[in-house]
């Protein structure tokens, strides 16, 4: 059994967005076009915690639209700046420039925006997912394992996959932190590599840390889920959580009140503590179970996780040239 000592647990999410329908904005097609089985795994929460491969040249092609659009407008941008600087200044002549650019930067945002979920399609996911019913780990691509998932992907027990730790020295000398998945024997299933996505600043190894920590409280099925944002919308989908609320009197939709800036905030918060924190030799410290008693909304801010407008998703989305 593997136990967590910092316990900790925090991860943002927009509930208020996803109670509701999408909005498209300018998006003609659909953008759910991973496949049935990886939409299942990430809406399924409660049950999946999903991990993407950080690195690879994959990567920093799911990224290429964004770098095009935001090169785009920015050149716009700089061209009309620039113009005001030259000495034949005409308001004919800025029109023009604006209208031309501006309508070449629309049509490439547009056909970025549409191509880009079959351009996802196309690309693949390399990913890994926690099961916290099965008790299994389960990848996306070929890891010497003859188990199979419903799904089926290769899998493993849960406690056969451990999590590696490790530096490397960047640009400038400064040292950068990922986590890595392994099986625990190396030499039988060397397939078995998969650099984690791990959101924060990648000098500091506590971002990884808390991650695996979250991964190790997500699996440990004798516990209900840990009351964060993530699980707000699934918690009544796991029994054992389900009647955990139940019984501790737990106000529905609690996380739902906070805004993302809120909640963002109280992330910081978590983050900052864990700054110091031994994660190997520290203390094991008490976990939040009733975090309503501890935390509550600012009903005076503005719920920036409201359903967005058409006007402002269409605008980042063109932008962006991101669905």
């Amino acid at each position: 059994m593997r136990t967590t000592r910092y316990n900790g647990f925090f991860e943002e999410y927009n509930i208020l967005h996803f109670m509701g329908e999408r909005k498209k904005g300018l998006a003609l097609f659909d953008s759910e076009t991973d496949g049935e089985d990886f939409q299942t795994i990430q809406r399924e929460m409660w049950r999946f915690h999903l991990v993407l491969d950080e690195g690879g040249f994959k990567r920093f092609l799911m990224f290429l639209p964004l770098g095009l659009c935001g090169g785009l407008w920015f050149l716009l941008l700089f061209n009309i700046v620039l113009y005001f600087f030259s000495e034949d200044i005409t308001n004919e002549g800025l029109i023009e420039l604006f209208s031309g650019r501006f309508l070449f930067n629309l049509v490439i945002s547009l056909f970025l925006l549409n191509i880009y979920p079959y351009f996802l399609r196309m690309l693949g996911h390399k990913y890994a997912y926690f099961d916290r019913v099965k008790q299994t780990v389960s990848f996306s691509f070929d890891v010497g394992s003859d188990e199979l998932d419903e799904f089926g992907n290769q899998c493993f027990p849960w406690l056969d996959i451990e999590a590696e730790i490790f530096e490397q020295i960047g640009d400038m000398g400064v040292p950068r932190f990922f986590v890595r998945l392994v099986h625990k024997d190396r030499d039988k299933y060397p397939k078995v590599n998969l650099c984690m996505d791990v959101v924060g600043i990648q000098n500091s190894a506590m971002y990884c840390h808390l991650r695996w920590e979250l991964i190790i409280r997500h699996m440990d099925n004798t516990k209900p889920l840990p009351d964060i944002p993530i699980y707000e919308l699934d918690r009544s989908k796991d029994d054992l959580t389900r009647e955990f609320d139940k019984q501790n009197n737990r106000p529905e939709l609690f996380w739902a009140g906070f805004s993302l800036g809120e909640q963002s905030r109280l992330k910081r918060l978590y983050e900052e503590d864990a700054a110091d924190f031994n994660f190997t030799y520290g203390p094991e410290r008490e976990e939040i179970v009733k975090p309503w008693l501890k935390w509550k909304p600012d009903l005076t801010q503005e719920q920036v996780n409201k359903k967005q407008s058409f006007i402002k998703v269409a605008l980042i989305q063109i932008l962006t040239g991101l669905p």
